[in-house]
């Protein structure tokens, strides 16, 4: 047996700094055998050729579900590869979709959703014991406006985080919360997750 998570979601609203903990965190000693899954949303939009107007869920809300659809079946494809291969790894994203889609489109869009079996599939792997999901708080100084994401403003951000929780307890996911600001004591609360990680046999 061994000391361990072998997956790591870190999840939040755009601009929250995912991305940069996962590099950082890539750097740790404990994480070198994890494989990093990173950006698949911005793969998913660069792929389907959309630019941030075409999927503003305010004009055009079928385009921003389908989009969210799209973002979900590619993470669940990526984390049933990583599974049957019996990989650790460390994922910028976790149940963001389900979260865009209720926080932007409201209650029906969300259980749509919740419906696709790719949904229950993931929804299981957040529950497993041997997935860490980590929910990253925003901050002023992470906000950043890169053109390709809905435009960020601090309340909204913080209007998404507590949806992001909320659904989170309804899935009856556990989680912890990185609310520190600083990268290194970001890496520090992950990385005490991990040795209070419970005793596990296998993937």
């Amino acid at each position: 047996m061994r000391k361990s998570y072998s997956r790591i979601f870190l999840c939040g609203a755009h601009s929250v700094g995912k991305t940069t903990l996962l590099t950082r965190l890539a750097k740790e000693p404990v994480f070198k055998e994890f494989r990093l899954e990173t950006e698949l949303a911005r793969q998913v939009i660069a792929e389907q050729k959309l630019e941030r107007a075409d999927f503003d869920h305010s004009k055009h809300p079928n385009a921003f579900e389908r989009l969210q659809v799209d973002i979900l079946t590619r993470q669940n494809a990526v984390e049933d590869t990583n599974s049957q291969e019996g990989l650790a790894y460390i994922m910028d994203r976790g149940i963001d979709p389900l979260v865009y889609a209720r926080y932007y489109l409201g209650e029906e869009a969300y259980q749509r959703l919740l419906l696709l079996p790719c949904t229950t599939r993931s929804i299981e792997r957040y529950r497993s014991p041997f997935s860490l999901v980590v929910v990253v708080t925003p901050h002023p100084e992470c906000i950043q406006e890169d053109g390709v994401r809905i435009s960020p403003k601090l309340a909204d951000l913080q209007a998404f985080t507590d949806c992001m929780t909320n659904t989170l307890k309804d899935n009856e996911i556990n989680f912890i919360t990185i609310e520190a600001l600083n990268l290194e004591e970001r890496v520090r609360v992950v990385r005490d997750a991990m040795n209070r990680a419970p005793l596990l046999q296998k993937l």
